[in-house]
């Protein structure tokens, strides 16, 4: 069970951002892709405690528009606050909470569309952590 006062003690100030690719097995999630196999994800490891996290490629598609926050939200303002301050250019995120540590964690991700429409996908463009 998470504990209620997780995000409070992380210092919201403290926030790390980094390339997709440097906690994620893999980045980018052209249609072509993950039409063809039945099940798609990638992996993001927790640098405090090497938890792995398996997020569908769904999920990256489609909950990361709904731009719904697990956090409180004195912490989704920090997040919401860092993100305009570095200028992460994006089209949706998801967050949680390491389900190991309780580290907060958000994924900032672009849709994109490529010629007349006929290639679409997500790419993991952003990893903000609170340290």
């Amino acid at each position: 069970m998470k504990d209620p006062e997780a995000d409070r003690r992380f210092n919201p100030m403290q926030l790390r951002l980094l390339n997709g690719a440097e906690r994620f097995d893999k980045t980018i999630f052209p249609s072509t892709q993950f039409k063809k196999v039945p099940y798609m994800g990638t992996i993001y490891t927790c640098p405090r405690c090497g938890e792995k996290k398996e997020i569908p490629v769904r999920h990256l598609e489609n909950r990361t528009v709904l731009r719904f926050s697990k956090f409180a939200i004195d912490l989704q303002t920090q997040f919401d606050n860092f993100r305009r301050a570095k200028k992460i250019i994006e089209s949706g995120y998801i967050d949680w909470n390491c389900e190991k540590c309780e580290m907060p964690v958000r994924v900032y991700v672009q849709h994109w569309v490529a010629g007349a429409g006929s290639d679409f996908g997500v790419e993991i463009k952003a990893v903000v952590e609170a340290l």
